[in-house]
């Protein structure tokens, strides 16, 4: 199993839930601020933000069901690629995601893959979705408390 390294070592990894990716691109109310607000800050390289391929898929469903026009929702997504490391799912990491308590899978399977990619935090409006992770979930508000000023 590869493990990606960080771009900076004094940066923290977050793994940025599907939710506030969508939020952030359809500027969904009454999250759209905030989640804007995580896009800029990994853009701005104050932490280190990933997705996983798995969500890469959910995103552009869900996002091309709101702006209903497949190139803008392309290039939308061709962005994360930029801005965000995509860690990879594997066949162990689906069948890990069974066992780790989380009662919801797609949930479960990012808890596995913020293991693997050593993330400081798992960003997410569902904390409660996580209550089994020996990882810190925070809410994105929170999570921008942390980040440097």
């Amino acid at each position: 199993m590869m493990k990606l390294k960080r771009q900076d070592i004094n940066a923290m990894n977050a793994i940025i839930d599907t939710n506030i990716i969508i939020d952030a691109i359809v500027a969904r109310e009454p999250f759209k601020e905030i989640s804007q607000n995580i896009i800029r800050s990994v853009s701005k390289k104050e932490f280190n933000g990933a997705i996983t391929t798995s969500t890469i898929t959910d995103i552009f469903y869900i996002t091309n069901k709101y702006l209903k026009d497949k190139e803008k929702t392309a290039n939308e997504v061709k962005k994360l690629f930029i801005l965000f490391d995509v860690i990879a799912v594997t066949k162990e990491d689906c069948l890990k995601a069974f066992d780790t308590g989380i009662k919801d899978y797609e949930d479960s399977l990012l808890y596995i893959c913020a293991f693997k990619w050593n993330a400081d935090f798992i960003v997410t409006r569902n904390s409660a979705d996580f209550s089994n992770s020996t990882i810190s979930v925070i809410s994105p508000e929170k999570f921008l408390e942390h980040l440097p000023k």
